[in-house]
């Protein structure tokens, strides 16, 4: 996935939003992911 698609996702609510951890530091909650990957095998 891109950054761009990322992006757009975060945006509209499709992808958990990333957590700040530093100035330069963003990443998303594993716990998260893994709950939106397991959502999306569900529907698919």
């Amino acid at each position: 996935m891109s950054l761009s698609t990322l992006d757009r996702k975060v945006r509209n609510g499709t992808l958990p939003k990333p957590k700040k951890l530093g100035e330069k530091i963003t990443a998303f909650d594993a716990v998260e992911i893994n709950q939106w990957l397991e959502e999306r095998r569900q529907s698919a």
